[in-house]
């Protein structure tokens, strides 16, 4: 949750997007799969441009001709990340990065613990976007997300700790996922 009242732009979230960057280079593949990361990241980056928005209706970020709310979370994350190996360096990586996890987001649905049902195979498609269109990757998600037994999605609502839709990257979904892969 990002603290209310306080302008986004002047906001610590070095931690929150090192932590995704880690995730996303599999550097944390032991605990969590790289899609995890990618589906974060582009909540996240979507978080961010809300706040970004209401921070701009109530004057806290000038308007500045040209840059959308989008651009500016952006702009967050870059400032944000520590030099090294699992940083986005570039306006192009973080955006794609982004596509990516909207992307896992459609073919996950309710939550990022269905990475575990999916393949490689899966992870190609999602990745290069020239293998399929974005209509037809439409209706293979949502083809995927009706085989999906529904217990396991109604789990969302009535498991512990939101079931498998937690939002966190903490122990709980780490333990999860190690314990279906």
């Amino acid at each position: 949750m990002i603290p209310p009242k306080v302008p986004v732009t002047n906001l610590n979230v070095s931690t929150a997007v090192n932590a995704l960057n880690n995730v996303i280079s599999g550097r944390e593949g032991e605990l969590l799969p790289p899609g995890f990361g990618y589906v974060q990241l582009s909540r996240f980056l979507g978080a961010l441009e809300g706040r970004v928005r209401a921070d701009r209706r109530a004057g806290l970020i000038p308007s500045i001709s040209g840059r959308v709310n989008s651009s500016l979370a952006i702009d967050i994350c870059l400032g944000a990340q520590g030099a090294g190996p699992a940083a986005l360096s570039t306006r192009s990586k973080i955006s794609e990065c982004k596509r990516i996890g909207g992307r896992w987001e459609e073919l996950v649905g309710p939550s990022v613990f269905l990475l575990a049902i999916y393949s490689n195979v899966a992870e190609t498609f999602v990745k290069d976007h020239s293998k399929t269109d974005n209509s037809t990757f439409k209706v293979l998600a949502s083809a995927a997300l009706d085989c999906v037994p529904a217990r396991l999605l109604m789990c969302q609502n009535d498991c512990p700790y939101g079931g498998l839709g937690l939002d966190g990257m903490g122990r709980d979904g780490a333990h999860l996922w190690k314990r279906w892969h």
